[in-house]
Order: structure tokens, then C-alpha cells, then sequence
């Protein structure tokens, strides 16, 4: 049984739980993320994300502690992450919630919000990152795809909220607060400038 199927059924006697992909969302170089419904008893959508690589030796013990982090900060804004997996090749998944939404510069872009609504909406999201520095954890990787307005288009919420800083080696630098509003800044202006 993977870790995926395993944190979905907590019931250890009751049989796993099953995900299926439905269709993929997103495709980089350095990784995939899919639309997954998880089987019966409590059917429902998630979002997979694989990395196309290995996975650092600590890495599960650090996703316990972000996922731990992120439950007591309970922030909304944030998408938390419920379950991880590492397959036989050492690349490394993270199961999410689904949220309907779209990346706020596309929805600038496609004629959907107006340059000033979505940076009203992504507004927020600078708060939520300045409490969460205050408790000593970055996001790691603020990118378009990363800042995603509702389909009502009055908030944003943020994916893969230190989900970047997993798969680096502990002796290597993290992102900080710092790197986080450069990115979150230059995100707002290209609203402005699209």
C-alpha cells in the first residue's frame, strides 16, 4: 500500500483507498500535476503533484513537520498538504484538496479580471505570507501557476506552500521571506503590466 492510499484510510483494517486520475493540470520539466477523484467511501476531488526527481533522504520527515506547521497555522489561503508518497524510483507526490481556480495572471490575461480585481484579490495573499514568515516558514517558490483566484474572483489561495524547500538538500540555502515578496512583487506587476 502506498503512503497516499495509507493517509487516506485511516481505518488500517479497512481496505485502502484508490485514486484515480481523471486528467492532467499542469506539466514542467521538474514536474506533473493531475485532477485525481478518490475512490468510495468519501469519493472527492484532489490535486497530485510528482516531481521528476529524486526526493532528498529526509524528506518525508520534513513533509510531517510542514504538514504539521501548516494545520496549526490553519490559514485558508493555504492549500495544505494531506497525504505524500515516495515511489520505487525515489520521486517523491503530494496529495492536496482541489480548489476550483485558475493562476490570477491568466485570468488578467484571458479578459477575465481586470489587471486591479485580481490584485485586489491576490491582495491578501501577502498577509497570509507575512504571518507565515513570522512563524519561520516560506512559501519557497511563488510563481504564476503557485497564486490561483477563485472562480468567484473575490480571493486567491496559494499551492505548494513549502512544498519547493522539501526537495532540497539540507545543506542547501532556502527560500526565505525575502524571496517570497520579490516573487509575490513581481507576480503583482506583471497584473499590472498584462
Amino acid at each position: 500500500m502506498c503512503l497516499l492510499e495509507e493517509a487516506l484510510s485511516p481505518d488500517q483494517s479497512a481496505p485502502p483507498r484508490r485514486l484515480t486520475v481523471h486528467l492532467p493540470l499542469g506539466l514542467t520539466r521538474s514536474s506533473s500535476v493531475f485532477l485525481v477523484r478518490q475512490d468510495a467511501p468519501s469519493a472527492g476531488l484532489l490535486r497530485l503533484k510528482t516531481w521528476h526527481r529524486a526526493a532528498p533522504s529526509d524528506y518525508l520527515d520534513r513533509f510531517y513537520q510542514l504538514q504539521q506547521a501548516l494545520a496549526q497555522a490553519a490559514e485558508t489561503a493555504l492549500v495544505a498538504p494531506l497525504a505524500v508518497s515516495v515511489d520505487a524510483s525515489g520521486w517523491p507526490s503530494v496529495l492536496t484538496e482541489f480548489r476550483r481556480g485558475v493562476p490570477v495572471l491568466e485570468a488578467v490575461q484571458s479578459g477575465a479580471l481586470t489587471a486591479r480585481t485580481a490584485a485586489d484579490a491576490a491582495g491578501p495573499v501577502r498577509d497570509v505570507l507575512r504571518r507565515m514568515h513570522a512563524r519561520g516558514l516560506a512559501h519557497g517558490s511563488i510563481v504564476q501557476g503557485n497564486v490561483i483566484v477563485r472562480p468567484d474572483r473575490t480571493a486567491a489561495f496559494l499551492l505548494d506552500f513549502g512544498l519547493s524547500a522539501l526537495l532540497r538538500p539540507q545543506s542547501s540555502p532556502a527560500a526565505g521571506a525575502s524571496d517570497d515578496d520579490e516573487a509575490l512583487d513581481a507576480l503583482l506587476e506583471k497584473l499590472s503590466s498584462a
